[in-house]
């Protein structure tokens, strides 16, 4: 059962924010916080509503969950033109899942990012706003791991980056708008090396992980061999 505990409202009259009391599952006590935007008016004609301002009154802002005076649960904000600015997760005042981000003029998405209590987890994407791809990171307990790459907004490769919890590890790759190469360096847990340096560690590489594995039904088998770096 929902239960108001606090309104605010515009010198027109229209809602402008309000906290609702709710009880979820177990008896949980939840809070719902909700904003509106301003009534838009005239200022040639302050007493008559414009067609804005009958579009935007009553138009909602931001509603979010809240638990014990932290945020819990999805948080979600508009933009003034009525198009979603974000949507968001959290547990316990921690982002935590899915975070989500559209860009003001088109609507179409700015950013997708994964979370787990708090820190970033797995891939992390972000677009321009002709709707080409501007990065995609992965990570690991909050680090950068793995495969980090970017694009200029004409498709073009930016970069091509390897790290290891945190730490530049492996190739990593710079080119120019145009497609041409700018540079190419070397890391190893962090620090730089030589060309040289970083191809003879690569060919000292012995496997990590090595096990026999069946296929499946067809009863095909092989080995699996795990390295350093890819």
């Amino acid at each position: 059962m929902a239960h108001i505990l606090k309104e605010e409202k515009y010198p027109s009259g229209s809602l402008k924010s309000r906290e609702t009391e709710l009880h979820g599952r177990l008896g949980k006590r939840m809070i719902l916080k909700e904003s509106w935007y301003p009534p838009q008016v005239d200022p040639l004609n302050p007493w008559q509503a414009t067609d804005v301002a009958q579009q935007r009154s009553g138009q909602q802002m931001y509603k979010g969950n809240y638990v014990n005076g932290q945020k819990h649960g999805v948080q979600e904000r508009w933009y003034d033109n009525s198009r979603q600015e974000y949507k968001e997760n959290y547990v316990n005042g921690q982002l935590h899942g899915v975070q989500e981000r559209w860009w003001y003029h088109n609507g179409r998405q700015a950013n997708k990012e994964n979370y787990v209590n708090g820190k970033k987890y797995g891939l992390q994407e972000d677009w321009y706003e002709n709707g080409r791809q501007a990065y995609k990171w992965n990570y690991v307990n909050g680090q950068q791991h793995g495969v980090q790459e970017a694009r200029f907004d004409n498709g073009q490769q930016q970069f091509k980056l390897n790290f290891v919890n945190g730490k530049e590890h492996g190739v990593q790759e710079y080119w120019y708008e145009d497609g041409q190469q700018d540079y190419k360096k070397y890391y190893l847990d962090g620090v730089e090396k030589s060309q040289q340096a970083y191809q003879s560690y690569v060919e000292g590489l012995t496997p990590e992980i090595q096990a026999t594995t069946d296929f499946g039904e067809r009863g095909l088998s092989g080995i699996i061999a795990s390295y350093l770096l890819p």
